[in-house]
């Protein structure tokens, strides 16, 4: 069930916008493959056997656009998921948190992360001041 898009998000068009911007082979490659893996809807271990699960950038970030563009309906699913494949999990559930979150917007995460989360007034007042940036806003 989606939290708080009025449309669904096209995965494949999503990726391949990606793949246009990404200028190192590694990433393409790997974005590549991440296509492949969700068009079979892969399992865990195959996952990060050509994804990757380490703290490596090459091993991590395109972890976590596959973790998002696998669940991206639920921002909760989203974050279990990317924590269920192991390894560098705060590296790649922070990405994945982080997309997932410009996604769906704050009212996405469920109260009991935010009212658990340290330092949230700062992210707050943060969060608001790069909105402030982005829109001009005073």
């Amino acid at each position: 069930m989606k939290e708080n898009r009025a449309q669904e998000l096209d995965v494949k068009a999503f990726l391949d916008r990606l793949m246009e911007f990404t200028v190192n082979d590694v990433y393409r490659a790997k974005l590549r493959i991440a296509k492949e893996l969700l068009a079979v809807d892969a399992d865990r271990r195959t996952i990060v056997r050509l994804l990757g699960n380490g703290v490596e950038a090459f091993n991590s970030v395109p972890t976590a656009i596959y973790c998002f563009l696998r669940k991206y309906e639920s921002f909760r699913e989203t974050m279990v998921y990317a924590i269920s494949l192991g390894g560098d999990t705060d590296t790649i559930a922070s990405m994945t948190g982080a997309i997932s979150g410009a996604y769906h917007g704050v009212n996405a995460i469920p109260k009991e992360w935010l009212e658990k989360l340290e330092r949230k007034d700062y992210i707050k007042r943060l969060a608001e001041e790069l909105w402030k940036l982005k829109t001009g806003i005073v």
